[in-house]
């Protein structure tokens, strides 16, 4: 009863404000349910913190995006976020899933990775952000972790619920479930078992009643081609299935593209035209690097010449 005079009081309050002030107090009352929002996490020991980390995955993904971030020059791939269809995707009220793809030695891990700095940068600058997670798949050859489905969704669920700004805070109901997995495997006597794709997509759906979402997965052709359709079927059905809205970026390399398509409400290709600029950046600093270390001719490259080398270098990359 309490309650419910408490609301009817506020109601009232409401009603005798001005626009203006209905404004300023309808803000606060959504700064206060953004605070509020926050307060469902528990923090943990350092301990029971990493334990659920290594539950969740082993792959780190942050190390990877380090790998081809620090590699990338200066101002590279900014064609990309000022694309007309990543503006779209980005900035649209709706859920949706952009495709970007090129031939290989396009620059897609490259532009990925001013993707996801995009998001750092946001991220850093609002505690209020939404949830974003991210991967670079790879080859089995190169790294177990990073190429099957299971192991990219347990990856994306611990970004997306881990709070990993050292504050080492959790999302209740990721805690929830790992204290019922620890139960389930004590009662049948077996080890703790790793989240399935399925166990990640209903956590992740769980999350999305919260907050909106953004998903990043680079060179998804990677995953093991006969988990490959159904992760792309699964991350389609979050976008279909979320209350609220989820963003999904994937990239991969055209010659895939045949299962992927048709799941993409957008597509982005990377293109000769699209890059151009970027790869004149790139050939210049190669030039300019074996010319000052002296790895070219002893660095004694005339005008002309370096002329002549970044052109015939340009007309031979195509879209690469």
């Amino acid at each position: 009863m309490r309650k419910v005079i408490a609301q009817e009081a506020e109601v009232l309050k409401i009603a005798k404000l001005t626009d203006t002030d209905k404004l300023v107090y309808l803000e606060a009352a959504v700064t206060r349910l953004s605070v509020q929002a926050t307060m469902y996490s528990q923090s943990l020991s350092e301990q029971k913190y990493n334990k659920i980390l290594e539950w969740l995955s082993a792959s780190p993904y942050y190390n990877h995006h380090q790998f081809v971030s620090q590699s990338r020059l200066p101002g590279l791939g900014k064609w990309l976020l000022n694309h007309k269809d990543y503006i779209d995707w980005q900035t649209s009220s709706s859920s949706s899933l952009l495709l970007l793809h090129g031939i290989t030695g396009s620059g897609k891990s490259m532009l990925c990775s001013v993707i996801v700095d995009s998001l750092l940068s946001i991220a850093n600058n609002d505690p209020f952000a939404a949830p974003f997670g991210y991967i670079y798949c790879a080859n089995p050859d190169f790294e177990r972790a990073r190429y099957s489905s299971d192991d990219v969704m347990r990856s994306i669920l611990g970004q997306l619920a881990l709070d990993t700004t050292g504050r080492r805070k959790i999302k209740d109901f990721l805690c929830s479930e790992y204290e019922r997995q620890i139960a389930t495997a004590r009662v049948d006597g077996l080890d703790l078992m790793k989240l399935r794709t399925q166990d990640c997509v209903r956590l992740i759906l769980e999350l999305a009643e919260q907050d909106p979402l953004t998903i990043i997965i680079d060179a998804i052709d990677t995953v093991k081609e006969n988990e490959r359709h159904a992760l792309i079927s699964t991350l389609k059905g979050i976008v279909l299935e979320a209350d609220n809205v989820v963003k999904i970026l994937i990239t991969s390399r055209s010659s895939n593209c045949t299962t992927i398509a048709p799941a993409a409400d957008k597509q982005i290709q990377i293109t000769s035209h699209e890059t151009q600029q970027d790869m004149e950046s790139f050939v210049n600093h190669l030039i300019d690097t074996a010319v000052t270390s002296k790895l070219l001719l002893e660095g004694k490259v005339s005008p002309a010449l370096h002329s002549m080398l970044i052109q015939a270098l340009l007309d031979g990359a195509g879209e690469m």
